[in-house]
């Protein structure tokens, strides 16, 4: 073996090479990681699609079937909005304005009553404490929407909330409520605010592209890495 190798076996540069070995190692998983993130939007994308594209149903149809069959679906329901019980999820955003979003109970009619996210109020008029601002539909209504899962967090001062937790807004207002969150769409205000929240987003997202860029950064490591201790290595038998 030559001078030039048998110096890469030093304990100094052994510790390099097992470092080296660890990053690539790690840079390998984190690619097949944004990989499988990958897989699981598209899958929690293709679930959108698929119930976003059934014919509306009422909510009491909607949850008399399997949880799985209702999440995702449009219905609409009837009853009449109870302000009282109402709650604001902090730090959320929507074109780049932060804000809150309002959380009303439904008194269903012919059913559970549900938990409404109404839709979205912009920081700075949340602050003026007026929720005449942003009134819910008065009297009996029939409201249309999307159900979605709730959001558990915890924290939150007084009205406002981290996350829509549907046991613990139960208990807070004394209520039995749906399993699910309605997102309301149409009929749930009367006026611009709550701004309407957006349709979810169904692209891929950034992980094909992170990746990729993972795969790359082993690539280079594992080309990389032996051409430098190749260099290293000549250049220590060209002093000697």
């Amino acid at each position: 073996m030559s001078p030039g190798f048998r110096r890469l076996l030093r304990p100094k540069w052994l510790v390099w090479h097992v470092l080296i070995g660890v990053l690539l190692i790690t840079t390998f998983n984190l690619g097949f990681w944004q990989l499988r993130r990958l897989e699981t939007r598209q899958t929690w994308n293709a679930q959108v699609e698929l119930q976003g594209a059934l014919p509306p149903v009422t909510l009491e149809e909607a949850l008399a079937g399997p949880p799985d069959q209702a999440l995702f679906r449009r219905v609409s329901a009837t009853g009449e909005f109870d302000e009282a019980a109402q709650v604001y999820v902090a730090h959320r955003s929507q074109n780049d304005s932060p804000g809150l979003h309002v959380v009303t109970l439904l008194r269903v009619t012919d059913g559970p009553d549900v938990v409404v996210n109404r839709g979205f109020v912009p920081r700075l008029t949340y602050l003026e404490d007026d929720p005449t601002l942003w009134p819910a539909a008065l009297g009996e209504v029939e409201i249309s929407g999307v159900l979605v899962e709730q959001t558990v967090r915890s924290g939150g001062l007084g009205d406002e909330v981290m996350g829509i937790d549907l046991a613990a807004l139960s208990q807070r207002w004394g209520v039995s409520v749906a399993p699910f969150v309605l997102q309301a769409t149409d009929g749930a205000n009367v006026d611009w605010l709550p701004a309407p929240l957006p349709e979810p987003d169904l692209s891929d997202g950034p992980h094909l592209g992170y990746a990729l860029q993972w795969f790359a950064f082993t690539l280079v490591g594992v080309v990389g890495y032996p051409l430098a201790m190749a260099n290293v290595a000549r250049r220590t038998e060209e002093v000697a």
